[in-house]
């Protein structure tokens, strides 16, 4: 009967064992598939994370090339203005000319008028002073 009861405790370790492997074996799987989802879940965030340092780099660079050409707007502006200020002057300079060339182009035109009516009136004296002498001779 000894050996009946000893056979029956190795039977018995042996069913422990065999469960505590089967328990082993399937935490084992359990812990393997596990790992896998957290080594995808880690390369996902490494991916994510490289995205966002790009994404960082980018905005860097953008904010740079903002303010270089914020920098140039405010340059072009104000050379901008400063070629208003000179185009308004010469629009103030070409009206002050444009209007002495009228009041000079006036006076030519009344200097013309006042010479062409001096040669009519002496073409007038002349002819009566050519009547005046005939008559003159005639006499």
């Amino acid at each position: 009967m000894d050996q009946l009861a000893v056979l029956e405790q190795e039977q018995n370790a042996k069913r422990q064992v065999e469960a505590l492997l089967t328990e082993l074996t399937d935490s084992k799987s359990k812990l393997a598939y596990e790992k896998g989802k957290l080594e995808s879940r880690v390369r996902k965030l490494q991916s994510e994370l490289q995205s966002v340092c790009d994404a960082q780099l980018e905005n860097s660079k953008l904010r740079k090339l903002h303010d270089a050409v914020e920098m140039k707007y405010t340059q072009i502006t104000s050379e901008l203005d400063s070629c208003k200020i000179r185009l308004q002057r010469t629009e103030a300079k070409l009206q002050q000319t444009v209007n002495l060339s009228n009041r000079k182009e006036e006076d030519f035109t009344l200097a013309i008028q006042a010479r062409d009516e001096a040669v009519r009136e002496e073409k007038k004296l002349r002819d009566k002073i050519k009547t005046l002498e005939e008559k003159e001779e005639h006499n």
